[in-house]
């Protein structure tokens, strides 16, 4: 998601999952304020942390009664959030100013100065994205220093950690993301075969992503203002920067509590600097700056569950280039009896215990789908 910053100023933060700009750009500023503001949805609702208002009364009330149960929560959880009136804004576009659509990559915004959020009308998960940008308008000068790419971390392992019915989706997704700007998640995919009535098991090695993403310097992400990841973050729909952040931001939070990565911000504000430092911010998550040292964060991030949603997450392409294997080494032509028998699995190196992929309804059927393709 883009989402906004704290510092004093207007930061729009979109929801890729959310973003922040910073007032830093002067002329750009100077610009946007002078458009029009995007009307109000004309349904409203009060409520204990503000309003909300969409299109129908109904879904103001359902994103309210929602809010209701997030605001206080994040609040208790996280240390050096503000409590302050709060308006949502429920929208089939995102938009601040009218006529200036955000893309549809982008679930969610938040305007910090206006303590406005914006997300889209009939979004089936718009609790998480809600939780998301509620971290960005709540979040208080004490995490100023907190880089942006940890800023989107932070709003991210907040939101899965209140939002548990799609916690572990967006813990898997995010993950995914950031290895893909190391060179890719390595898994095997492995399954039984015959030959002269002997069987053995045949092994590959296969790389798991959601997309192609750029690769990305650490050391210098942790460089990038707020406005710079809204900048790159909207125009990218593949979530690498996010994906980063998260990985880092939970790893710190996983050893420290959030009350740890705060701790950050404040040293940093004590020493006068802008922003943490990436020496502070890798050594709190116990990494480096290198690929190996994220691609080794990562594995050891998915645990049994995360490894059976990363399948379901990528089971088209996992099911594509298991029918392709299979097929290469002349296999069983009937694809529901090769399901049976093969015992299919997916593992990670240096991991024991396997995903039984022709368990996983999603992979089942994306696999004989697959099968049906003559050309893969």
């Amino acid at each position: 998601m883009f989402h906004s910053s704290r510092a004093s100023g207007r930061r729009p933060s979109a929801g890729y999952n959310g973003a922040v700009l910073r007032p830093a750009i002067l002329l750009g500023l100077v610009l946007v304020l002078s458009a029009c503001r995007a009307n109000a949805p004309v349904a409203a609702v009060t409520a204990p942390f503000g309003s909300v208002r969409a299109e129908t009364l109904a879904e103001a009330q359902q994103v309210a009664a929602r809010a209701a149960e997030l605001v206080p929560t994040i609040r208790s959880a996280v240390p050096g959030m503000l409590d302050r009136p709060i308006e949502i804004w429920v929208q089939r576009q995102l938009e601040i100013f009218e006529g200036e659509p955000y893309a549809d990559h982008i679930a969610g915004m938040a305007d910090f100065e206006e303590a406005r959020i914006h997300v889209r009308t009939g979004d089936e998960r718009v609790a998480l994205h809600l939780a998301h940008e509620l971290v960005h308008v709540l979040a208080g000068p004490t995490w100023a220093t907190l880089p942006g790419v940890l800023e989107e971390g932070l709003c991210d392992v907040v939101a899965a950690a209140v939002v548990p019915e799609h916690g572990l989706e967006q813990h898997v997704k995010r993950l995914v993301e950031a290895a893909a700007t190391a060179g890719g998640l390595s898994a095997i995919v492995s399954f039984r075969q015959w030959r002269g009535g002997d069987a053995y098991r045949i092994r590959a090695e296969v790389r798991l992503s959601l997309g192609d993403v750029t690769p990305i310097n650490l050391n210098r992400a942790f460089q990038l203002s707020a406005s710079e990841v809204f900048a790159k973050a909207a125009g990218d729909s593949s979530g690498g920067l996010y994906g980063v952040g998260y990985l880092v931001a939970h790893r710190i939070v996983e050893r420290q509590g959030f009350a740890g990565l705060h701790r950050l911000c404040l040293a940093a504000t004590e020493r006068g600097l802008e922003r943490v430092p990436a020496a502070d911010i890798l050594a709190a998550a116990a990494m480096n700056a290198s690929p190996d040292s994220l691609r080794g964060a990562v594995v050891d991030s998915i645990g049994d569950d995360e490894l059976e949603e990363l399948a379901r997450l990528v089971a088209k392409d996992l099911a594509i280039a298991t029918v392709k294997l299979c097929k290469d080494m002349g296999g069983e032509d009937r694809p529901t009896a090769f399901l049976e028998r093969a015992d299919l699995e997916l593992r990670l190196p240096h991991r024991a215990r396997p995903v039984k992929l022709a368990r996983l309804r999603e992979f089942r059927e994306e696999f004989l789908r697959a099968w049906g393709i003559e050309e893969i």
